[in-house]
């Protein structure tokens, strides 16, 4: 066991010092040094000892807050997709959806793409981790494409106008991200310069229209025309 020093921290056999801490800091504290594994070196920079040094904890500590690696990635990519989810909800329910889903597909881009979150899904999924109808990503998918074809019903009452088919919301929200996943994985193969001829910002933005345009409305003119009527 660890001595301890005369400014009350705790010396590891090391000699480096560890902060005490509350369970609730350590493990929020072992998920924000993962996250930043993952976004610095992929699925496989989710390290238990390594994450252990970032932090000054011991790998048994680790390993009592989520019992394996396997546990600290499904942690981890509980914590990212749940807060992603609420924030994504909010946005559906905003009463300008015109204003709100760029910044908020912006965020998923970020979480998923830059965050290394769709590789990490993607390693899940090819190592066995998440088996198909029992991930936590199908089950918030469900529910976000619910919360999204309920407030488009409800618009389109409002304005008078036939209900859209369950169909076409849920065709429309997996395109989307299937893409993000897509892009996140094979991305810098081919964009930027590396085949296709598009940056990956004129990605985003392209797919960004047309998430729009498929559930919004059909031209950025008729979409800003439905704000204006009060239906969005």
């Amino acid at each position: 066991m660890g001595a301890a020093n005369p400014g009350g921290s705790v010396l590891s056999p090391a000699g480096s010092p560890r902060r005490r801490r509350t369970p609730d800091v350590a493990r929020e504290e072992i998920l924000d040094a993962a996250e930043q594994r993952l976004a610095s070196e992929g699925p496989e920079g989710i390290r238990l000892k390594r994450i252990a040094g970032d932090v000054g904890l011991s790998h048994s500590t680790l390993l009592h807050h989520f019992g394996s690696r396997q546990g600290l990635v499904e942690a981890l990519a509980e914590r990212t997709m749940r807060g992603l989810a609420r924030d994504l909800v909010a946005a559906i329910r905003a009463r300008d959806p015109v204003a709100s889903a760029p910044a908020t597909l912006q965020q998923v881009f970020r979480t998923l793409g830059d965050g290394g979150h769709a590789r990490l899904l993607i390693w899940r999924v090819l190592t066995g981790w998440t088996q198909p109808g029992h991930s936590l990503e199908g089950t918030l998918l469900r529910q976000l494409i619910d919360a999204l074809h309920e407030r488009r019903a409800t618009l389109h009452r409002e304005r008078g106008a036939p209900v859209p088919s369950r169909s076409e919301t849920t065709f429309t929200s997996l395109l989307a991200t299937f893409a993000i996943i897509g892009e996140a994985a094979v991305g810098s193969l081919v964009l930027d310069g590396h085949g296709a001829g598009m940056s990956q910002a004129e990605f985003r933005s392209h797919l960004v229209e047309l998430v729009l345009e498929r559930l919004v409305g059909d031209t950025p003119g008729g979409r800003e025309a439905l704000v204006r009527e009060g239906a969005i």
